[in-house]
Formats: C-alpha cells, sequence, structure tokens
C-alpha cells in the first residue's frame, strides 16, 4: 500500500498543473469571456466548461471551453448563425477555424492554448435540451457541486492511467473514456484505486449510476460494453462512445496494475508508433503489407476518422470478398504525416482459378439457378458428389492488385474527405 501511494503521489506532482499555469488559464478565459460579454448580440450569457472549469485537467491540457447562451426559443438557424459570429469575432486577430459537431461552433489558438466558442441554449432543464451541447452546463454545476479537492486529484490520477493506456477520450479516433465519465466514476466510487478495482471484476453490460443501483433493464437498453447513467439526465449513457476493445483494455490494464502497481502504466512509450515500427518490420514477411495514403490538410475531425474507420472495414470486406482471408487490417495515423493501413491476409497470392459448389443435381430449381448464375465457367458444369461444380478464373489473383483497386475505389467515393 506505501508501494502504491508513493507512484500516486510522484505522478501527481507530474500531471497537476502548476499555480502559473492555472492562473494563466483562467486569465485567457476570463478575458476571453469578458470579451464576449461585450458584444452586442442576442447571447444571454457565457460560462466556462470542461475540465479546466471543474480544474481535474492535466498538466499542459491547453483546451478551454467557453459556452455562448442563447435564448431557449431562438430558431435553430438563427442561433447557429449568432453562435458563428461571435465566435468569429472572439477570435479577432487569431487563428482560428469551424469545427462541424450536432451544430457548427469555432475554434481557435489565443495564448498558446487551443479555445472552443460553443453556442448553447440556456435550458432550464435537462431534460428540455434543444442540442447536445446543452447538458454541458449541467454537468459543470453538478461537479462543481460534487467534487471534493481530493476527488480532484483521484480524477486526475485516473485520466492520466487512461492515457497511458491509450484508452482517454471519446472522439470517434479514440473510442475511449471521456473526461465527464472519469470524473464521475470517481464521484461514484471516492477514488481512483477504487475504481481500478471495481473495473477489475466488469463484465461488458454492465450498468453504473451515482448513487441508487441500476436495474437490468437499463444495460439492455442502451446496448454498450459499459453503461454509465448520467446524473443529469437519465436517458443517456455516457459511456457510449466506449468501444468493446476500449472496455477490455481498461479493464485488463485495472487488473495489470493492481496486480503489479508500476509507474509505466502513466507513461508508456508511444504505443501506436511502437506497434506500427514492429508491424512495419513484417512488411513482405508473413504475408504483410501495408497500404499507404496522404492525411488531410484540413482540421482532423470526427468526419474523416469516421471515413477512415469506414475505408478499414472496406479493406477487409474487399479481400474477404475476393477469397484472400484477411486475418487483420490495422490502421495507424498521424496529423499531416499520413495513414498506413497494414494488412495480413493467409495468402498474398490465390490459385488463378476458383471452384464453386452448387447444390444438389436432384434440386431441380436451385441446380437451374446455379447453372444460370454461372453461365461460362472455365470447367463443369459437372457432378461431384451429388452437386454441381464449375470453376471459373479468379478476378483477383495478386492481393497487391486488388489492393490499389479498392484504395481507388473507395477514394473515388468519398476522396473529398480524404485528400485536400
Amino acid at each position: 500500500m506505501v508501494w502504491i501511494r508513493k507512484i500516486f503521489e510522484e505522478v501527481l506532482a507530474k500531471v497537476t498543473p502548476t499555480e502559473k499555469e492555472l492562473e494563466m488559464e483562467q486569465q485567457t478565459a476570463e478575458s476571453i469571456m469578458a470579451k464576449i460579454r461585450g458584444f452586442k448580440g442576442k447571447h444571454v450569457g457565457v460560462t466556462l466548461a470542461g475540465s479546466i472549469a471543474r480544474n481535474t485537467h492535466l498538466r499542459n491540457d491547453r483546451d478551454i471551453d467557453i459556452f455562448v447562451l442563447f435564448p431557449e426559443k431562438m430558431p435553430r438557424k438563427e442561433f447557429e448563425k449568432e453562435g458563428l459570429a461571435i465566435g468569429k469575432k472572439a477570435f479577432k486577430g487569431h487563428k482560428y477555424w469551424l469545427e462541424y459537431s450536432e451544430h457548427p461552433y469555432t475554434r481557435g489558438v489565443i495564448n498558446g492554448f487551443e479555445i472552443e466558442v460553443v453556442p448553447s441554449y440556456d435550458v432550464k432543464k435537462a431534460g428540455s435540451l434543444k442540442s447536445a451541447v446543452d447538458r454541458s452546463p449541467f454537468h459543470n454545476r453538478f461537479l462543481l457541486k460534487t467534487l471534493t479537492s481530493e476527488m480532484r486529484s483521484e480524477v486526475r490520477l485516473l485520466k492520466a492511467f487512461l492515457k497511458g493506456i491509450d484508452c482517454y477520450g471519446a472522439k470517434i479516433e479514440k473510442e475511449g473514456f471521456s473526461g465527464y465519465l472519469a470524473e464521475i466514476l470517481v464521484v461514484k466510487y471516492g477514488s481512483f484505486q477504487k475504481v481500478l478495482e471495481e473495473a477489475s471484476n466488469w463484465k461488458p453490460g454492465i450498468a453504473l449510476s451515482v448513487g441508487e443501483a441500476v436495474g437490468e433493464k437499463a444495460g439492455k437498453k442502451f446496448d454498450a460494453p459499459l453503461v454509465f447513467l448520467d446524473p443529469t439526465d437519465k436517458n443517456r449513457n455516457v459511456a457510449a462512445a466506449l468501444s468493446i476493445e476500449q472496455f477490455a483494455r481498461f479493464v485488463s490494464a485495472s487488473r495489470a496494475f493492481l496486480e503489479c502497481p508500476d509507474r509505466k502504466f502513466f507513461y508508456p512509450s508511444k504505443p501506436d508508433q511502437i506497434a506500427k515500427n514492429r508491424m512495419g518490420k513484417l512488411i513482405g514477411m508473413d504475408q504483410m503489407f501495408a497500404v499507404r495514403m496522404p492525411f488531410p490538410k484540413e482540421a482532423l475531425s470526427d468526419v474523416i476518422w469516421g471515413q477512415m474507420r469506414k475505408f478499414k472495414k472496406h479493406l477487409h470486406s474487399g479481400f474477404e470478398l475476393y477469397g484472400f482471408l484477411p486475418r487483420r487490417v490495422e490502421l495507424f495515423a498521424e496529423e499531416g504525416k499520413g495513414m498506413d493501413y497494414f494488412v495480413e491476409l493467409e495468402s498474398l497470392e490465390l490459385n488463378p482459378t476458383i471452384i464453386f459448389t452448387g447444390p444438389p443435381a436432384w434440386d431441380d430449381k436451385h441446380s437451374k439457378a446455379f447453372i444460370a448464375k454461372h453461365s461460362h465457367p472455365l470447367t463443369g458444369p459437372r457432378i461431384e458428389k451429388g452437386r454441381w461444380v464449375v470453376e471459373e478464373p479468379r478476378k483477383f489473383i495478386s492481393a497487391m492488385t486488388l489492393a490499389k483497386v479498392l484504395q481507388e475505389k473507395i477514394l473515388g467515393a468519398w476522396g473529398h474527405y480524404l485528400l485536400a
């Protein structure tokens, strides 16, 4: 126990923002909010949200989330137009760009901080949400009221652990734990260590909430590996973005850490780069090769990551369709550098012909359909062991040839997302 607490103390000393950093964050946030309050417009308020507002962020996490509040009855088009107008004015003289979630918002850089200026409806009840971001102020109020100073340190330990095992972030490229999910896990269990102890026994489909027990129906309703009911909205699963792979990673890492506590869980080498380097050494061996593609010049977004994952699925299904039996397709992407899809197949070359076995010869209806479908075979149709058999030339013999065709086909379909 003494040893594990020593690790926690060392980690906290490294991940807790310094007083100077906290002061600079607050000054920057207050300066922007004061500017927005002074703008002429239809907004009715501005508030700081996110982990900086709750003082649960990690050192050098330089994201500041500012929410501009608009009247609940404002029409959606006017809401979006006013929100973007205020965002653009807030970044005047600074670099900024548009981002898109449920609705567009502005994101930019001021004083080295990445600032988001997000329009939100000023709803009075969580059940009256008009956009997904409207719940953020409710999250903020709940956590500011609930988190103690000790809990904030425990949240930082959990976030550092999640980052260390590459499991932090709810966006589509990560499919992991959001900051809010990490915070309410600590609220529920009280400490980082207790979260790991509980998580080491989790099974897919577990349902949680702050306070009262959750019935079995709640878990089935959301159909997710982990269900955590939002304390401010019981109809929402805070863990909806968590994939089964990331769920399994966190459970196994929790067990491994408790069995053998080690600092490496918080500060590993770059796991993606290590895995990529290892796979790179296998190129040309063990039926492994890479499909390399350029990375889009525009800002990283969920849309782009969604398309990259779609390409990964198309590669897998494309090779499978033509008989190459893919063992795995792995995606590694680095913003501004490129995307690599490592493909491992049973074989890089196939026999030039493929045999199709049809229905029993006595099944007249299906026999006619089979023979009509394979009307120009290389050999056959013939009967073997009572079934119709034909042999046809393969469309693709080389996996490399097929890879180029798949790449061109998919890029042609949605290349405007991937190629600037």
